[in-house]
Parts: C-alpha cells; structure tokens; sequence
C-alpha cells in the first residue's frame, strides 16, 4: 500500500473512533487508569480521579454526541475533547447550546465567580478539600446576607458537579451552538457553532466556526459570513473559521490547531502545546 493509501486509512479509522461515542468513553476510562491514576495513588484520590472522569471528560463526550448538528461538528468536538483529555485534563467543559449566549456568560460569570471565591475561603479556612462541612460553612454566609440562597446552592452544585471548583473557573468552557438575539443579520439572529470563553477574564471570547461547503460557498452566504464576523468582532470575540473538508480530511490536526491557538492566547499551567 502507498503511504498516501495508509495514510488516508489512517484517517478512515481516526473519522470512525472519533463518531463512536462508547469508543471514546472506553478509551477514556483507559486513559485515567493509564495516565492520570499514579502508583501509591490513595483511594481517597483514585475516587477523586474517577470523579474527574466522569463529571468532566464523559460529560464532554456526552454533550457533544447529544447536540452536534453534523458529523463534522462531532468529529471536530470529540477530537478537541481528547487534545485535553491528554494536554491538559481540567482545562475543558463542553456545554450545552444557549438561545442567549450573552446573557449566560454575563449571568454564569458572576456565579462561577463567587462560588470559586466561597470554595477558596472553605479551604483556607477548614483545609478540607473533602469539602465536607461546605454546605454548613456557606450558611453563615447566607445568615449574614453576604450571599443569596440561590448562590449557596450554585456554589454547592459546583463542586458536586465538578468536584474542583477551583480549577473550572480557569477553565475553558466552549458552548455549542450558541445564541446571540440581539445580533442580526438579515432580520435572524446569529447563533454560532461554537463558543469559547474562560468565566475568570472577561476578555477571553472566541467564536468558531465549522463552514460546510453546501451552507457556505454562495456569494450570498460569503457576504453573510463576513458580516456576521463584523458584528461579532464589534462585541469583543475573536473569530477562527475552519472548512469542513480541512475537518474531514484530517480532524486531528485541526482539532490540535484549536487547541494549540487557545493555550496560547491564554496559556494554562502545564498544558502540553
């Protein structure tokens, strides 16, 4: 076989592994036990580890199978999903679409905030990172009028969910399909493929697109494009288009772009880039 046929084979068998939910949890799970779970682990951080797989990397997997459009938007998200699974494996949550995108960032922001401020006290204050009094900690907070009920439960929700509140806040979290009301072009709102910001800056907010050939190759839908850019950018968020062939004809090494663009227009820790 030619390399050109091997590679093209290669390919083939990445496309098939990255459309295969049960496949990518699988290997998933194999990958915490492998890589992330350490000889001498105790089983208190085993558990704790285990809680990561399932409350982040699964949880990924799960929303974009559950809401992605198109095979390419699913093979695209998946192979972003598994970059951080191995470069960097707190560093995304994937979420479900918004019709008000703006809203949830501006609303979602503050709350994520200060849950992450009321975890930083508890555990400078109890050491507990079992976080085991948090929700009788927080009462005092609520007694006093210094948070609402409301953002009590957010915080507790928060580390139930998430297990390290801390480190999502400096997460990228990326929105699928993401809506934008007050945005419109030709009388339709703008709703976005993909949404990415980080709940600790108010500054970091990309949009990217997946441009398929059949919705994008008329002069009349190159124009709308290029339109919808400018009243995105005008807002603040940075735009990256990516065509469907350059996903289908090699998801990895678009999905590695993404996710070596991101890390460095707002590097995290030790990610691998």
């Amino acid at each position: 076989m030619s390399k050109a046929g091997s590679k093209n084979t290669d390919i083939d068998s990445i496309r098939s592994v990255l459309s295969d939910k049960e496949e990518l949890l699988n290997y998933i799970e194999n990958f915490i036990d492998e890589h992330i779970i350490e000889k001498g682990d105790s089983q208190e951080v085993i558990e704790m580890k285990r809680a990561l797989e399932s409350t982040i990397h699964k949880d990924n997997i799960e929303t974009i199978f559950h809401y992605a459009e198109s095979p390419i938007e699913r093979i695209f998200l998946s192979a972003l999903a598994m970059d951080f699974l191995v470069a960097d494996p707190l560093g995304l949550i994937v979420m479900p679409p918004r019709s008000n995108a703006p809203d949830y960032l501006r609303i979602g922001n503050k709350e994520l905030r200060t849950a992450n401020d009321l975890c930083t006290k508890y555990l400078e204050s109890t050491g507990d990172y079992r976080f085991a009094g948090f929700d009788r900690f927080l009462d005092q907070y609520v007694a006093t009028g210094e948070i609402t009920a409301d953002e009590k439960e957010y915080a507790v929700d928060q580390y139930v969910r998430f297990e390290l509140p801390i480190g999502v806040i400096d997460a990228f979290h990326l929105m699928m399909q993401a809506g934008f009301p007050d945005l419109q072009i030709d009388g339709k709102s703008i709703r976005v493929d993909v949404l990415i910001w980080i709940p600790k800056t108010d500054e970091f907010k990309f949009v990217v697109e997946c441009d398929g050939y059949e919705f994008h190759s008329s002069r009349g839908s190159f124009s709308a494009d290029r339109r919808r850019d400018r009243a995105l950018t005008s807002e603040g968020f940075r735009i990256l288009r990516f065509s469907g062939s350059e996903i289908f004809n090699d998801p990895v090494a678009v999905s590695v772009e993404l996710f070596k663009y991101l890390h460095r227009a707002y590097p995290r820790g030790k990610a691998v880039t």
